[in-house]
């Protein structure tokens, strides 16, 4: 992943195998996997099912949860504050 300059900063999306995306307010450029892969091991499928199960917590209660942690930055910064907690429990 790369943070840069592409046409001041505003680029998104694809540019040949290049991915252009805005995060945390700062311009993302990393490079496009054509083939993923899937792996459907038992392993993988429970992580799938706990990572569903707190994220379906996190939407109910999203009101509480969305500025409930003390430094946190309202909105995507609580969210995964949350999923990091949860997902250790």
């Amino acid at each position: 992943m790369a943070k840069g300059n592409m046409l001041l900063g505003q680029s998104r999306g694809k540019l040949g195998d290049v991915v252009f995306t805005r995060m945390n307010g700062e311009q993302i450029a990393r490079p496009r996997v054509r083939h993923p892969r899937n792996p459907r091991t038992n392993k993988q499928l429970y992580q799938r099912a706990v990572m569903a199960t707190i994220m379906q917590a996190y939407s109910a209660g999203i009101e509480i949860f969305d500025h409930s942690f003390q430094g946190k930055a309202r909105g995507y910064a609580n969210q995964r504050y949350f999923m990091k907690i949860n997902t250790k429990i």
